[in-house]
């Protein structure tokens, strides 16, 4: 008597995300290091900074994107923070002063973006409101420190009373649902 013994197909499996984290993790690191051994064994200036901070973009909105707050709000706030951090990490290599007027303007762009996708789905982005308040605030602390320097420019300037603008217009809008918000962030109970 034979016995057939028959097995389903084994289906090929997709890659999933922690494969693909799994296999990309090791390149990323590699060039990293590469980077900061390449840039110690040549000299000043530190270029492996810019690199490094680079790959970390691609790695954090390619490979491995945050899950938590994977709306489009969070996603475009924290892609305008990590290249205004990058602006500024060029320029503190290759000292050149135009920083200063770059990163406001990188900064007043993010916030018209941002600011068009929040009020064109009010009712759904009000829950990502936070992300929206804390760049407002990273600006106010660009306007703030602008002015304690007294490196005023017309690009500080305009993307400060933007912001404060957007602010105003976020409090009348939402009303009592921006302290609703406010409140559901840091309820601690």
């Amino acid at each position: 008597m034979t016995v057939k013994i028959t097995y389903p197909h084994a289906e090929k499996k997709k890659m999933q995300r922690q494969d693909v984290i799994r296999w990309a993790k090791w390149p990323f690191l590699l060039a990293a290091a590469a980077c900061v051994i390449v840039n110690i064994a040549i000299g000043f200036p530190a270029w492996c900074l810019i690199s490094n901070w680079s790959l970390w973009m691609v790695w954090s909105f390619l490979i491995s994107p945050a899950l938590v707050e994977y709306n489009r709000i969070s996603l475009w706030i924290c892609f305008i923070t990590h290249s205004s951090i990058l602006l500024l990490i060029i320029d503190t290599v290759f000292p050149s002063g135009w920083s200063a007027a770059a990163v406001p303007i990188v900064d007043f762009g993010g916030l018209v973006i941002a600011s068009i996708l929040f009020f064109t789905d009010l009712e759904r982005q009000k829950q990502n409101m936070m992300p929206m308040l804390l760049l407002l605030i990273s600006c106010f602390i660009l306007f703030a420190s602008g002015a304690l320097l007294k490196r005023m420019n017309w690009e500080v300037t305009v993307m400060g009373a933007f912001a404060a603008a957007l602010l105003a217009v976020c409090l009348v809008v939402l009303k009592k649902g921006f302290a609703r918000e406010i409140i559901k962030r840091f309820h601690t109970r």
